[in-house]
Formats: C-alpha cells, structure tokens, sequence
C-alpha cells in the first residue's frame, strides 16, 4: 500500500490492470448471462417438447389399450361364452374363455392380468389361473366409456396385496337384451411406462423424466399419502421412503403446469418443466441438473476471461514504458512542489524555488501553471493577513443569524405542530357531527309515525272519556248495575290516569323498538351464510348491545368509545359471525378496562375502534384500550382453546379461541395482537374481500 501512495507510475500501471480486470470480468459476467439466458430458453423448449411428446404418448398407449379391451368385449363368441357361463356354468366354457384372455393377453403388450368379473365382483376367468375364484374390489377401476370421450379418466390406485401402483381397466358387458352379464378388466403393466418417461440419453447426462402421483398404499413399510415414483422400477425405492418432494413436484401435484429453475427431489439444482396430467391425476416432470445445462456458457465466459487477462498483461508491459516517459517530468515537478511546500512551512514566501520546464506538451504547460502559482502564492501571502481578520468578523456575522434563523424555524415549527393538532380535531368533530345528523335523519320517520299514532289514540280515547262525561251529565241516575260497575273501575282515576299511560306507552314503544333492531342487526337473525355485510354497522350494532356496560358504574366513570372509520366497502362474511368476535374482543377490552381502574392505573378508561381499507383486497379493524394489557408470555397464549387469565368462574376461555377461528379458518383472515403490560392491548382484524 505504502509503493502505491508514494509511485505514479505503479498508480498507472495499477490502475490499468484493475480496470482491465474490472472490464473483462464484466465481459465475461455479461457473456455467461446471455448465453445462460439463451442456454435456458433453448433446455426448456427442449424439455416441454419431451414432456409434450411422452404425455401423448402416454395418452395413446393408455388409449390403445383401452380399445383392445373394448374390442375383446365386444367379440361376439367372448360374449356368447360369458353368457353361457353366466347361465350353465359349464367347465368348457371356462377354459375356453380362460385360453382366450390368456392368448390375448400374451400378444398384447403392456397387460400384466385380464380377468372376467361376474357382477358380484368374483373372477370366473383369467388369464392368470390363481386369481380365480377371488373378489376384487371394483371401486378403483377405471371405467372405460367411449361415447363419452376417446380417453377415459385413468384413476392410479395402490395395489391392495403390493402396494405398488396399479392402473386397471374395466368395461362392462352386456348381452343382446341389454341385461348386464359383468365385466372385462385388465390390469396394465406399468414397465411399459418406464420405457415411454426413462429414455436414456434423450436429456443427457444428467436429464431424467418421471412420473410422480399421490398414491395411498404401502410406502416405506407403512400406510400413508404421499408423492412417489408411479412407475414399476422406481416406486418403493428406500431412498426416497418418506415420499417425494421438491418446488416442481409439490406445483404439479397441485394441478399446475409450468417451468423453472429449483432444487430437485436429490437436492440438486436443476432445470425442469412439470405438467399436471389432469386425466390420471399425476404430474410428468422433465429435468436436467443446471450444472450440465450452463457448462456452455461457463466454458465461454472462462474462454472470453483467459483471454482478456493475456490482453490485459501484454498492454500492462506498453503501458509501464509508456508510463515511465511520462512520470519523469511530473516526478521534477513533484520534488520542487516539496521543496515549496517546505518553504510555506517555514514562512519563508522569498525563496520559493520554481520548476524547469522540460516539454511543451501538457506537462510543459503544468511547469508552467506551477510557477506562475507559485509567484501568486507569495503575492497572496501578503493579502492573506489581511484577509483573516476580515472573515473572522463575517463568520461571528454569520453565525448569530444562523442562530436566530434556527430559533425561528424551531418557533414556527412548534407552531405547525399546533395547528395540525387543531386541524385533525376539527376533522374529527365534523365527522362526529355528520354521523349524529344521519342518525338523527334515519331516525326522524319511525319516531314521528309512533308519535302520531299516539297522538290519535289519546284523542280517540279523551273522545271516549268526554262521551262517558256526557253521558253521567244528561243521564246523572245510572242504573244500579252500571253505578256498581263505574265504583268498581273507579273512572275519574281512570280518565286521570289514562293519558299518562300512553305516554309510557308510546316511550316504551320507542325503547322496545330501538332495542330489537339494534339485536336484529347484531345477532342478523334473518340472514344466513356468506353475503356482503356492512362492519361499520355490525360494530355499532355491538356498542349498543354493550351499552350498559360503556355507562358509568357505582365504582368506576363511563367508558369513552373513539371511532375512527374509514369508508368500507361491503364484505363477504358471516354477519352473525363477525357481530361474535366484536362482541368477544369488545367484551375482553372492558374487563381489561375495569381491572385497571380497579388497580387505579386508569383515569380516562378509553377504548378506540378503527377501520381502514388496506387495498382493493383487504380490510381492517382495530380495536384498543388503554386498560390493564398484557405480558409477552400471556400474548403468546390467547389464542389457545381455554386459556384465560380471569379468575375462577369468569369466562370459559373461548372468547379468543373462537375469534381466531371465525376470523382465520372460516373467513381466511387474520387475527393479530399487540399489548404492553399496563400500557394497553390492540387487537387488529384483517379480512380479506373476495372468499
């Protein structure tokens, strides 16, 4: 480090070589990118043309097999033989139709078994002698029915006695009547696969293809689902027997079909394409490790680097004589620049060498420059004196309007402050003031009609009572029968009294109604399943069910409910449901409320209620309180089934629990909590718009 500071001419030379290093390696990382870009556009065409080309394959093997079962079927004297057996029971029917399925299937490839079902499922004929006579469990088969489409669902089960997987076909037969007699099955020799999916050499080296499907059976000596090989030589392989997995295997199981780059079911890096073979529920998988695919390019950009590096040296060595010519003169500049600055050091402006001018070239003109400087300098000298004590003046200057411009800003900024404040509650009110004005607007109607019918009842029955006056006035001597009954009603109570109880009639019209709409909206009686919800009126709804418990109590004030709404729009919820959890987590922020009152933490017990529309997809409610909150270890466990901290006989501990379950399982949401002990709890909904 120490050569490099003091020599120009290892600075140039130096800098050369890391700037032809810097160039060539930027080559090279440029080269290998585009030709791996290149290299894995052309791997995976080659890949989805092979993928492609062994799933129609596939497909036409599958298909060629189902229509030579079909025709057997379809075969007039295995048909005729199958009913006779059906009917007599006859050894030679048996043994004809047994050589039949047997000669069919030696010369057909890719069968392991065909076999004759009767319609109680027993074999009565077989290619294979020692399965008949057993019953087979028909409900895995596949059903060939070719009017519907050419290639039947290929359904690739666990063989019950192996394990292994199985692919069988089944085609029912019939006879002339249409009266079904039973049917033809056969299972398919899955080796025939391995040949389509493994061909050696077609990916290279490192290339491979297979089959992998969800196959429930014996795997790794136990029952269980999990992805293997659907092939007769790779399935129960023991170094895969928990099953097989990787980024290409778990998106094609899950019905995609795409391509990438990712880790294998080895762990190696490759390059694959999978595909989704919906027909036989499997996924077809191509790869090739990446370190064969990209040896091209990395033998390029290795190419491209050794021969920029033997470039770089062979300009290095022109350079350094180059480099020497031109050092020399700024070497004598260099020196008398020392020597010039020893004289400064010593104040001594008089002596100050000066260079010789060696070249007419630019460093003839830095000579130049230097000296002329250097005359300038001893002439500035003179002025410097001068100068300082000017500055010092202008710095102190300076510095105290700094100083006031600083006071200034703080001033105005404490100012803005305030006004922000002021702005925010103004906002507030006006909101505050625009809800009560619609309440009071909804409100208006229903009132004034209950109001008015009142009013027309207490003037019909005032009618009533003057008629009755009227009466006792032109008919003073009732007969006896109506004066008893008039004593025993005691009518001027009555006339006194019956006012005033419509009055309390219509008053408690008005609560009655008030109240059975606010439960109708909370508990959402008349609506069912998922539909779009207003929460803004499912949370007031809630406040209004907990207003006796908000009012203030013998032993503690009134709780101050903070609405901060931000317009939603409809959601998709359970109404009844989400009405729940706010009544649960409203329910808990109260008792947290009491509990710090009760320890004298809390003057203004404050609970703060938030909505906020995220994005197009996504909602949120806040809840908070300034009550008694929470310790980490006890946030970590409120969402567990029966956990509570109240104490014995308060609560059942599945407030919480069952507001994480509407909210995440039944709703696909989240439910998160934040608390500080003695500071507060905020829990925070987020549901999502579309189910």
């Amino acid at each position: 480090m120490g050569i490099w500071k003091k020599s120009l001419l290892v600075q140039i030379i130096g800098s050369f070589l890391v700037l032809s290093l810097i160039g060539v390696t930027l080559v090279g990382v440029a080269a290998f990118d585009r030709a791996k870009s290149s290299l894995t556009q052309a791997v995976f065409d080659r890949l989805t043309l092979a993928v492609s080309l062994k799933e129609a394959e596939i497909d036409r093997w599958l298909l060629d097999r189902a229509r030579s079962l079909q025709s057997l079927a379809d075969l007039p004297p295995v048909r005729d033989r199958i009913e006779a057996l059906s009917l007599e029971g006859e050894d030679g029917d048996r043994e004809f139709l047994d050589e039949i399925l047997q000669t069919f299937a030696d010369g057909e490839s890719g069968l392991k078994e065909v076999f004759l079902l009767s319609r109680s499922s027993r074999i009565i004929a077989s290619s294979d002698s020692q399965g008949i006579g057993q019953y087979e469990p028909r409900v895995q088969y596949s059903k060939l029915v070719f009017a519907a489409n050419p290639l039947p669902n290929v359904n690739i089960y666990a063989d019950p006695n192996t394990g292994r997987p199985q692919i069988t076909f089944e085609t029912p037969i019939s006879n002339k009547d249409g009266q079904n007699l039973g049917s033809l099955a056969a299972h398919l020799d899955l080796e025939r696969i391995d040949t389509i999916v493994s061909r050696e050499g077609e990916l290279g080296e490192t290339g491979e293809s297979y089959i992998v499907g969800n196959v429930g059976g014996k795997i790794g000596g136990e029952l269980g689902q999990r992805y293997v090989f659907v092939t007769a030589v790779g399935f129960g392989s023991p170094e895969f027997a928990d099953g097989l997995s990787s980024e290409g295997i778990n998106a094609a199981m899950e019905g995609k079909s795409d391509r990438g780059l990712y880790r294998n079911y080895r762990g190696i890096p490759a390059i694959g394409v999978y595909r989704f073979l919906e027909r036989q529920d499997i996924a077809l998988i191509a790869e090739q490790s990446q370190q064969e695919a990209f040896a091209p390019a990395r033998d390029l950009a290795i190419a491209i680097t050794a021969i920029g590096l033997g470039c770089s040296v062979f300009l290095a060595l022109g350079m350094w004589i180059v480099a020497r010519q031109i050092v020399r003169p700024i070497a004598i500049v260099a020196k008398t620049a020392r020597q010039v600055s020893e004289g400064v050091q010593r104040q001594d402006f008089h002596a100050l060498p000066t260079t010789p001018v060696l070249a007419k070239n630019e460093i003839g003109t830095l000579a130049k420059a230097f000296n002329q400087t250097v005359l300038e300098l001893q002439s500035a000298y003179g002025k410097l004196t001068e100068y300082s004590h000017d500055l010092e003046s202008k710095v102190e200057q300076r510095t105290q309007e700094l100083s006031q411009n600083n006071a200034q800003l703080q001033k105005t900024l404490k100012q803005l402050k305030i006004a922000q404040a002021q702005l925010i509650q103004t906002e507030k009110m006006a909101g505050l003031g625009q809800l009560v004005a619609g309440i009071a607007h909804e409100l208006n109607n229903p009132v004034s009609f209950i109001y008015g019918n009142t009013e027309h009842l207490r003037s019909d029955i005032l009618d009533l009572l003057h008629l009755v006056q009227l009466y006792q006035q032109e008919f003073p001597l009732a007969p006896p029968k109506i004066r008893e009954f008039l004593n025993d009603i005691d009518l001027e109570f009555v006339a006194d009294d019956l006012p005033k109880m419509l009055e309390s009639i219509a008053t408690g019209a008005r609560r009655i109604r008030d109240i059975v709409l606010s439960l109708r909206i909370f508990a959402r009686l008349d609506e069912a399943g998922i539909k779009p919800v207003d929460l803004v009126e499912g949370i007031e709804s809630t406040l209004l069910v907990l207003k006796s418990r908000l009012n203030a109590q013998p032993k503690r004030p009134a709780i101050i409910v903070a609405k901060d709404y931000q317009s939603l729009p409809p959601i998709k919820c359970n109404a009844g449901q989400m009405n729940q959890v706010f009544l649960n987590i409203l329910t808990n922020a109260i008792d947290a409320l009491e509990e710090a009152i009760a320890q004298d933490l809390v003057k203004t017990p404050t609970l703060t209620i938030q909505t906020q529309l995220l994005s197009e997809e996504r909602v949120t409610i806040a809840i908070a309180d300034n009550g008694i909150g929470m310790t980490e270890a006890v946030r970590g466990c409120i969402f567990e089934p029966f956990f509570t901290t109240k104490p014995v006989g308060k609560g059942v501990g599945l407030g919480l629990s069952i507001c994480y379950s509407i909210v995440v399982e039944q709703h696909g949401g989240r439910l998160s909590c934040e608390s500080q002990r003695d500071r507060g709890t905020m829990l925070t909904i987020e549901l999502p718009r579309p189910l």
